[in-house]
């Protein structure tokens, strides 16, 4: 009497399943070991645009797209062939033409009452949107690299210890280092000390979430040795199989500028001509001298010059030679500096001197004596041979003089001498 219980306990679940197959939204079917539907669900209908009768009888592969048929051939006869289950994707063509993703889950079972003829059980779902999304995703990754590989600028991949992840070309070219190389390394082997600091109190601001990006200026270490100037561009990330936070670093080298502005920079405090500090450079080297000397003032002095008679020599030989003469007595004048004194062209033919930690009056007779002394030999330029002199006055600035007054004073200084020869 046990027999009919199980048998009426094995339809009921039949039963039970048949019911949760007929409300399911995804497709439901059964096939035959060949491919052959033998049931399939209402939802057919929804999802393909077929009826369940328009299905049943067709072999399964009659919706597949050709190109996918091969591999859900060898998963349904792997299921036959073991009790595996097994999920495959592919598309199918619904009703109007249209093909969209399934992904189906295969099951054998056998009936027992059949002599153990086998079934396959299949569950199969919509999947179009998520493979649209894994596309797109794709596709991003995939732009995302090749602009990554080809960008014109450094671009680097970094791990939150700053070690390198990925490199692009660009970067490798800037810094004369092979991918492998950096690979092997981190920002921090490879950037200039006095730069680090900086560099990495920003990446622990990142990571610590106070900023999600930082621009800096910075000096990397070529792989020759010499110091490359780079703009910096840094934004967080994180890594898509680990999920650790990173950095992308977008790194512009700005090489060529900083070697522009620092000549600029030169050019504005520098005399073009002669290469001499100018006027500006001038002022704040006496500003600073004044500070420094403070009441000891009589340290301290200041020499005002031009030579004499040299609207002559340009009127007579024009200004190539006037600006030779002028080159040629900068040249001059700096072999009697001694170190720390400071020799300029204030503009024209005018050179001022300033001399600091004079211990007596002596110091400067000798610094006097050694102007006239480089000024007497003749100039060569050219087939001219031109003897050049000039005048010097001199300022011993008081306590509390400025720069202005203690220059006026220097000029006076000299006119003064100009007046005393030409009188004699």
């Amino acid at each position: 009497m046990a027999s009919p219980t199980v048998d009426r306990s094995e339809r009921d679940r039949e039963v039970a399943l048949f019911m949760l197959a007929e409300d399911a939204s995804d497709l439901i079917s059964r096939l035959t070991p060949e491919g052959v539907y033998a049931y399939v669900s209402p939802s057919a209908r929804k999802i393909l645009g077929y009826g369940p009768d328009e299905m049943i009888g067709r072999s399964v592969h009659d919706f597949v797209r050709p190109e996918d048929r091969a591999e859900l051939r060898t998963s349904l006869e792997g299921c036959v062939a073991g009790s595996d289950a097994r999920t495959v994707v592919y598309q199918v063509r619904r009703k109007d033409g249209s093909h969209i993703w399934f992904e189906t889950t295969i099951h054998s079972s056998r009936d027992e009452d059949t002599e153990g003829s086998i079934e396959l059980q299949t569950t199969s779902r919509d999947v179009t949107e998520r493979k649209h999304t894994e596309r797109a995703l794709k596709e991003a990754e995939e732009r995302f690299r090749s602009a990554f590989d080809f960008a014109a600028i450094g671009m680097s991949m970094v791990s939150e210890d700053g070690r390198f992840i990925r490199v692009n070309r660009s970067l490798c070219r800037i810094l004369g280092y092979v991918e492998a190389e950096l690979l092997g390394m981190t920002f921090q082997e490879i950037t200039h000390p006095e730069d680090l600091e900086k560099d990495v109190r920003y990446t622990h601001q990142v990571l610590a979430g106070e900023i999600d990006h930082y621009q800096m200026e910075k000096r990397y270490v070529h792989a020759d040795g010499h110091y490359v100037w780079a703009l910096l561009s840094v934004s967080s990330a994180r890594d898509s199989e680990s999920d650790r936070p990173m950095f992308i670093s977008q790194i512009q080298d700005i090489t060529d500028r900083k070697a522009a502005e620092e000549k600029l920079a030169d050019l504005a405090l520098q005399d073009p001509l002669t290469g001499l500090p100018n006027r500006r450079l001038l002022w704040d080297r006496i500003e600073h001298a004044l500070d420094r000397t403070g009441r000891r003032a009589e340290s301290l002095a200041v020499l005002f010059m031009d030579l004499d008679d040299f609207k002559r020599v340009n009127d007579r030989f024009g200004h190539s030679v006037g600006d030779e003469v002028l080159r040629q007595t900068a040249n001059r004048l700096t072999t009697v500096l001694r170190s720390g004194d400071t020799l300029a062209r204030l503009g024209g033919d005018e050179f001022v001197i300033v001399c600091e930690d004079l211990l007596d009056g002596r110091v400067l007779d000798s610094i006097l004596t050694r102007i006239d002394e480089a000024m007497a030999p003749p100039m060569d330029i050219g087939p001219l041979r031109l003897t050049v002199s000039l005048s010097a006055g001199v300022a011993l600035p008081e306590p509390g003089a400025g720069v202005d007054d203690v220059v006026a004073q220097a000029d006076r200084s000299m006119y003064r001498m100009k007046r005393s020869r030409s009188d004699s």
